[in-house]
C-alpha cells in the first residue's frame, strides 16, 4: 500500500531520497520526521517506544519532505524525501534473510510511490542500499528508475579529499602509499 500524492503543482519531484528510521548513539530510536509528520509521536509525550515501532510499521511509505535547488548547469533539482517505515526493532530481531524479506517490500513500495510522482531517480540512504543488494534488486524491479546507492561519490570524495591533503604536504602522490579506514 502507498499514499495517494496530492493534486500535481507543477513543481513534482524528479527524485526522491529513501530514508528510514535510525538507532542513535544513546540508543534512542529517531523516527524519521516523527515531529513534523506526527507530532504526537513525538519522545517528549511519553509514548512507549514499542508502541511508536508498531505504529510506524503499520504505515505505507510517505513523503516527508523535500529538498529543491539548481544545479551547475542552471537546471531544477526537486527531489522527495521519501520515509520507508522499517525500524531498527525490527531489523534487529531479524536473520539476514528475513531482514530482506521485511524490508524490501517497504522499500519496493516506496519506489512506486515515486514512479507514482513520476520520479526517475532513487538515492539510498543508509541501511537501504544493502537491502536491496546496493539497489540492484530494486532496479531489476524499476528498470525506469535509476538507483544510486551514495557509494560513487563517497568513493569520488575520498579521492579527491586524499588528493587534497596529499597537497597540502607538497609530496607527490605517485610517492607515497595511502590507506583509507
Amino acid at each position: 500500500t502507498v499514499w495517494e500524492r496530492p493534486e500535481q503543482t507543477g513543481n513534482e519531484p524528479t527524485s526522491a531520497f529513501f530514508v528510514h528510521t535510525r538507532r542513535m548513539p544513546d540508543g534512542q530510536i529517531a523516527f524519521d520526521d516523527t515531529g513534523r509528520c506526527l507530532p504526537a509521536l513525538k519522545q517528549e509525550h511519553g509514548i512507549a517506544e514499542n508502541l511508536v515501532d508498531e505504529l510506524w510499521n503499520s504505515l505505507p511509505p510517505f513523503e516527508t519532505g523535500r529538498i529543491s535547488g539548481v544545479l551547475p548547469d542552471g537546471s531544477q533539482v526537486n527531489c522527495a524525501i521519501i520515509s520507508v517505515p522499517i525500524t531498527p526493532t525490527q531489523l534487529g530481531k531479524r536473520r539476514a534473510a528475513e531482514k530482506i524479506r521485511y524490508a524490501r517490500p517497504r522499500i519496493d513500495a516506496a519506489a512506486v510511490l515515486t514512479e507514482r510522482f513520476g520520479g526517475k531517480i532513487i538515492g539510498l540512504g543508509e541501511t537501504l542500499a544493502a537491502l536491496t543488494h546496493h539497489g540492484q534488486k530494486l532496479q531489476e524491479n524499476h528498470p525506469n528508475i535509476q538507483v544510486a546507492t551514495g557509494h560513487a561519490f563517497t568513493t569520488y570524495f575520498i579521492r579527491e579529499w586524499v588528493r587534497y591533503a596529499v597537497s597540502q604536504t607538497k609530496k607527490n602522490l605517485a610517492d607515497l602509499s595511502v590507506t583509507i579506514l
